[in-house]
């Protein structure tokens, strides 16, 4: 045999070298997974987190810091005259200031309008270039109005700060005020409370409210349109009344200030506006409902019998709606049916044939009504929940008589859902009923009334605060 070429020699000398070094990182590799496997075999298992252990510390790691929701805006879903519906068919823009309206996808069309000058926006304007596309309207003061002349509030045209975007949607128009929480608040508190009141009972309400706008830029009423919430009292009223100094002046004097839990969760600030001499819960609104077959009733606890006393001691013992009545001598069973199948959510028509009873077989805290069983040859039916039941049991046309002698009109909701009910029956059949009832709203949080009368007996917001909302921990956003 000869002699092996050199540039041979190096060669395989190379491939020699190269399966050395391949077998030892695949003996590291080897051993080093057997070592993985006894550190595995001697740590304990971890228990798996579930979804619901993680949600809650999710939750508390992307909470906003409160300092960084005062920065934000607030955006409030404007709706049409009267609240009855949340998107327009058209709308009476104009300001009493130098405004503007800026159109296009990318914002880059702006027209200016002088004082005084409007402009009608409908769904068919040419301002929408497409069916998700807006515009959006200010004004070049930074403290100016925007006005929709045509819609109607209680009591006045109204007119928002900040800036205001109409939205086309497939069904209607969403109007959308953005604007500063501060400001915000002086479009809500004189149409939650009368400006007039003392100045602690404002501020109260003021810092109720905003504690309420606050827990809702945490969590948007809809957040499809990155909105926090609307201008009706499905949250808070805003708008309804022209701004009031007295209210302004007590949201300057608050400012910032919100009432938070013990965990540093905004508090549930709820607030109504006349109290009976007694409170409920949030378990009052609980509105599920549906038929029943062989009905059992068990005692209902808490009936409201101090609503047959004058309680001279109770905050609000001399306003009208302190106490009241309401009768019904002629029920109109047509009319209760549709109600009634408006309120179970059916398309099917509700036949009562022979209704032989109405029952409270359930009472919130405090005694307000929180179940009712319509009893009838057609089966038994429940409500639930305070307002679909002052809704169901209100006749659109008795008159509510309240303490003072008044009478008042209630249209489609009764006062409150704290009452005694007695039953008009002939031949077994319900013809009527009579309700003895104290107190005007839902009865959960604080009483506006409540807190009016304290702070003339020289109590501060403070102590409101802290005699409606016990655990409520009162601080500062900054």
């Amino acid at each position: 045999m000869g002699k092996i070429p050199k540039n041979v020699r190096v060669k395989i000398w190379g491939f020699v070298c190269s399966g050395l070094l391949l077998l030892l990182i695949i003996m590291c590799w080897m051993n080093a997974f057997k070592a993985g496997d006894a550190m595995r075999d001697e740590e304990p298992e971890t228990p798996e987190t579930t979804m619901t252990e993680m949600i809650p510390e999710a939750d508390e790691a992307f909470q906003p810091a409160l300092g960084e929701l005062v920065k934000q805006n607030i955006r409030v879903l404007i709706k049409t005259s009267h609240h009855e519906s949340l998107l327009h068919k058209e709308l009476l823009v104009g300001s009493d200031q130098k405004w503007y309206l800026e159109r296009g996808e990318n914002m880059g069309q702006r027209e200016w309008h002088d004082p005084g000058e409007t402009v009608w926006i409908t769904e068919e304007s040419a301002y929408f270039l497409s069916e998700n596309s807006y515009v959006q309207i200010g004004t070049e003061e930074t403290n100016g109005r925007i006005i929709l002349k045509n819609v109607e509030r209680d009591q006045c045209i109204p007119s928002y700060r900040g800036t205001l975007e109409v939205r086309k949607l497939s069904d209607g128009m969403a109007v959308i005020n953005s604007l500063g929480l501060e400001e915000y608040l002086r479009g809500v508190v004189p149409s939650e409370m009368p400006a007039s009141y003392p100045v602690e009972a404002l501020k109260a309400q003021a810092i109720c409210a905003r504690t309420y706008a606050v827990s809702h830029l945490i969590t948007p009423g809809y957040p499809e349109l990155n909105v926090h919430l609307d201008d009706s009292t499905a949250y808070q009223a805003y708008g309804n009344q022209p701004e009031q100094e007295n209210a302004s002046n007590a949201i300057k004097d608050t400012e910032g200030m919100v009432l938070l839990t013990g965990k540093g969760t905004m508090a549930d600030t709820f607030y109504y506006s006349t109290s009976c001499g007694q409170g409920t819960d949030v378990s009052v609104w609980d509105d599920a409902g549906g038929e029943k077959t062989d009905p059992s009733f068990a005692e209902v606890m808490d009936e409201p019998r101090f609503l047959l006393e004058e309680c001279r001691e109770d905050l609000e013992s001399d306003l009208p709606w302190h106490r009241w009545t309401y009768d019904v001598q002629e029920l109109d069973i047509g009319a209760f049916e549709s109600r009634l199948q408006v309120l179970m959510g059916t398309d099917e028509l509700i036949r009562l044939s022979v209704l032989h009873d109405l029952v409270v077989t359930e009472r919130a805290k405090g005694g307000a009504a929180k179940e009712l069983a319509i009893i009838s040859d057609a089966g038994t039916y429940w409500i639930r929940g305070e307002r679909r039941i002052r809704e169901l049991l209100c006749d659109g046309n008795a008159m509510a008589k309240r303490k003072d002698g008044s009478e008042i009109l209630c249209s489609s909701l009764l006062p409150s859902a704290f009452f005694l009910m007695e039953i008009g029956k002939k031949d077994g059949k319900v013809v009527g009923y009579q309700l003895t009832g104290g107190g005007y709203g839902h009865g959960v949080g604080m009483s506006q009334n409540g807190a009016m009368k304290m702070a003339l007996q020289g109590k501060k917001a403070e102590d409101i605060l802290k005699y409606y909302y016990e655990d409520g921990i009162l601080s500062k956003m900054e």
